[in-house]
């Protein structure tokens, strides 16, 4: 089971993708294929591994 300590911020993956926290936010909210998140009280949270599995599925042709 994940810790905590596994999950990111929209922050943080904003920067580690390079992108804007908006942009990390549209692709948390998308109709299709979002970006696995979940909140806690206020802050959005995205786990490492959904990260992770989500990228990989984009570059093997998924949609974006």
């Amino acid at each position: 089971m994940n810790s905590l300590s596994d999950s990111l911020t929209v922050a943080q993956v904003a920067q580690s993708q390079g992108v804007c926290t908006k942009t990390v936010r549209k692709w948390c909210l998308m109709e299709e294929d979002p970006l696995p998140s979940y909140k806690v009280g206020n802050v959005r949270r995205v786990r490492q591994e959904a990260l992770l599995t989500w990228i990989q599925k984009r570059e093997q042709g998924g949609t974006v």
